[in-house]
């Protein structure tokens, strides 16, 4: 200040996050009535990290970690990923997933 003391300030300095991934970027077709199984993970953000996954074929589920299942009808589904932070920030991945004979 103007007349010379000296005052002490702390600063406090967080590193931003990473942003949000999802791993696989894309999810490979399946087969009528053949088993199938794919493990999903994300990273970034601030942890812990969720993952929601919304549109899959009957037959297919996902457990928070992987889709498996036997998936029983033909056809393209769109299929929504959402991941979120622990602060509430999302991430959301559409996927067209096939399923062929």
């Amino acid at each position: 200040d103007l007349s010379g003391a000296c005052h002490a300030t702390s600063l406090v300095v967080k590193p931003i996050p990473a942003p949000l991934k999802l791993s696989p970027t894309k999810l490979t077709a399946a087969k009528l009535t053949v088993k199938y199984s794919v493990t999903v993970s994300a990273t970034g953000g601030v942890a812990p990290l969720s993952i929601d996954v919304s549109g899959l074929p009957d037959g297919l589920s996902f457990n928070g970690t992987a889709i498996t299942g036997i998936a029983t009808t033909l056809g393209n589904y769109p299929v929504t990923f959402t991941v979120t932070d622990s602060r509430g920030i999302q991430f959301i991945v559409p996927d067209q997933f096939a399923l062929d004979r």
